[in-house]
């Protein structure tokens, strides 16, 4: 990691397979990250820090322990892909909405996962990025009320 100190013009990444239970607070210095790749390794927690990373188009983390998303993860707005599956993900944050260039989100593997519905009604109409990359049942979380939704 403090290899990373001086490549803050990088701007790919991949770190996959390399067993990394922890990110390094330099990784968030790599401020032109446009593909980071950090499938395969045992993060269980992402810092807000990500939010950081506004060039990022590519994120991979599939195959982790994450069992929840910052809501800085919405400050990618560049993301294209977000590949989030194969990990422990029991909610998406509503912040997911901001990401307004996302043309693939792969959710397979990841049980139980609730998707606000106002991710689903203000966002994702039709539901191609979903149902698409969605494995499995698709679960609704309703409990935001009807006024909220309209915001």
């Amino acid at each position: 990691p403090a290899a990373l100190s001086g490549l803050a013009l990088l701007q790919h990444l991949d770190l996959s397979h390399n067993q990394i239970h922890h990110l390094s607070a330099v990784l968030w210095q790599c401020m032109h990250l446009q593909r980071l790749d950090l499938s395969s390794n045992r993060i269980s927690q992402l810092p807000d820090l990500l939010g950081q990373l506004t060039y990022l188009q590519r994120l991979d983390l599939n195959s982790n322990r994450l069992s929840h998303l910052p809501e800085t993860l919405g400050e990618l707005t560049r993301l294209q892909r977000l590949d989030l599956r194969n990990n422990r993900l029991r909610q998406l944050p509503v912040a997911l909405d901001q990401l307004m260039h996302l043309q693939r989100l792969d959710l397979s593997g990841n049980p139980a996962l609730g998707i606000p519905a106002k991710i689903i009604q203000k966002r994702w109409q039709p539901l191609d990025i979903i149902y698409y990359y969605f494995k499995m049942q698709l679960v609704i979380d309703t409990s935001l009320n009807q006024e909220a939704i309209s915001q």
